[in-house]
């Protein structure tokens, strides 16, 4: 997981357009990010749920077939061959071992997508609404400060792994399975 720490960052990428009347100066300005202790915790806390997207496709993949290998062993049965083993195995778990590895990634793909593509965990573009114009030293110029704090990331903390992993990753996944998808 990496997150930024409290402080100010230059932002090379962007920049903030005044225009005369608006709620800058007139002239263009690079943006500085200075994010505060909140801030910073809620972008840690983004991070956070992608950590939990990662670990729950684990779960739901290599380690719940894990889980079913390893009860099966437990139960002392004895096959005759590694086909008959094979089969009991397909009756407890729908998806073959080798498909297991994609099946994984694609879960864990389809909910960080998911989340990446709505921009739960972007802090909204740089507006000069919000932009105060400083002279940074570092710079050596002017520049527009954008603060990031803890209302910058709203959608932090409402989107929940399961949800993600039963709505989008599952339905999306299926072709590693066994299983058919459900008619609407």
């Amino acid at each position: 997981m990496q997150f930024v720490k409290p402080g100010r960052y230059l932002d090379t990428l962007s920049s903030i357009h005044g225009q005369e009347g608006g709620a800058i100066s007139r002239g263009t300005y690079p943006v500085v990010w200075a994010v505060t202790k909140e801030g910073s915790e809620r972008i840690k806390a983004g991070e956070q749920e992608h950590c939990n997207d990662i670990q729950l496709a684990f779960y739901m993949s290599l380690y719940r077939f894990a889980e079913i290998v390893n009860d099966m062993a437990r139960q002392g049965t004895e096959f005759k061959g590694e086909a008959a083993a094979r089969a009991s195995l397909r009756k407890q778990a729908a998806i073959e071992p080798a498909k297991l590895p994609g099946y994984f990634q694609c879960l864990g793909d389809s909910m960080a997508k998911k989340r990446d593509d709505a921009h739960w965990h972007t802090p909204p573009p740089p507006k000069a609404e919000r932009a105060m114009i400083e002279y940074d030293a570092t710079a050596r110029k002017s520049v527009a400060v954008v603060e990031i704090n803890e209302k910058s990331l709203p959608e932090v903390g409402k989107h929940g792994s399961w949800d993600l992993l039963l709505n989008d990753a599952a339905p999306a996944c299926i072709r590693f399975t066994n299983l058919k998808p459900a008619q609407p």
